[in-house]
């Protein structure tokens, strides 16, 4: 694209876990774009870096905004949607992969099928309340996850019934994640979850 002829080496340290659905190796990906467009001096533009990173995958041109935003079409149709709120999060990867061509090549959905309207998720987003961002979440992908990995489900499960308000796949899985009702509710749930020993488990906040 950039017609340079100019080549590089790259050593990379993986701390996001391959196939565990948190998007590690596609923020990789588009950290080397953003790298290389500057240290060659390439001078593309976010416009120019979000078609060339949608050639790499799907869900790629959403990380050269790195901030939340709606994405549509493949993924490559993006608008950016700041906002600031604070929301808590804590994410279990129970120490396997979920390979996504599997779960994507098992995943059937009507078009007939009830969708919810994006407005419902944003306006649940913009409110302020962990309750009723809860409630709007959704993953299609979770159906086919847990057929092909039971495990995760029966995690899930276990999950659910701690002080959460909701607990759902991340993508394509392996890692699940539940949304906190607030800062006051992580430690204590934290270390039942810890207790379990279901996977490794992280404590995080959006950055909007």
């Amino acid at each position: 694209e950039s017609n340079t002829k100019k080549g590089v080496k790259i050593h990379l340290d993986k701390r996001i876990p391959v196939g565990a659905g948190l998007g590690g190796g596609s923020s990789d990906a588009v950290a080397t774009l953003a790298g290389l467009n500057k240290l060659w001096q390439i001078g593309f533009n976010e416009k120019q870096l979000v078609t060339l990173a949608g050639k790499l995958g799907s869900d790629t041109p959403f990380f050269v905004y790195g901030k939340t935003a709606i994405c549509r079409g493949r993924g490559e149709i993006i608008t950016p949607y700041p906002i600031d709120l604070r929301y808590y999060f804590i994410i279990i990867y129970p120490r396997f992969e979920v390979g996504t061509a599997t779960v994507y090549k098992n995943f059937k959905i009507s078009l007939t099928k009830n969708l919810k309207d994006v407005s419902f998720f944003l306006k649940a987003l913009s409110s302020g309340s962990p309750e009723k961002l809860g409630s709007s979440l959704h993953n299609h992908l979770e159906e086919v996850v847990f057929r092909l990995y039971p495990e995760l489900g029966r995690t899930r499960d276990i999950l659910k019934s701690f002080d959460f308000c909701n607990v759902l796949l991340s993508g394509s899985g392996s890692s699940l994640y539940g949304l906190c009702k607030g800062e006051n509710s992580i430690k204590e749930i934290e270390q039942k979850i810890r207790s379990l020993n279901v996977g490794d488990v992280f404590v995080v906040t959006n950055d909007f």
